[in-house]
């Protein structure tokens, strides 16, 4: 749940407030919280499902491990 809303944040490009790439991962929080749980509960493979879930956590935290990674080059350089 933390990995998708910090994802979906890094993701989601500021908007003219800037405020849009934190309020929109949190509107659409719920609707991703049930697609994942009702995958869970439908898949009859656990092991593919753990799989699938596992890259999702992956890939999502690979996202916020890059964007940090970049914040912090940016504001080394200056």
């Amino acid at each position: 749940s933390v990995a998708v809303m910090g994802g979906a944040a890094v993701l989601i490009p500021p908007g003219p407030a800037t405020i849009n790439h934190v309020a929109i991962p949190l509107v659409l929080f719920p609707g991703v919280w049930a697609l994942l749980f009702f995958y869970a509960c439908l898949e009859t493979r656990l092991s593919r499902c753990s799989a699938a879930l596992l890259l999702l956590v992956v890939a999502n935290g690979g996202l916020i491990g890059w964007h940090f990674w970049n914040t912090a080059q940016l504001t080394a350089a200056t």
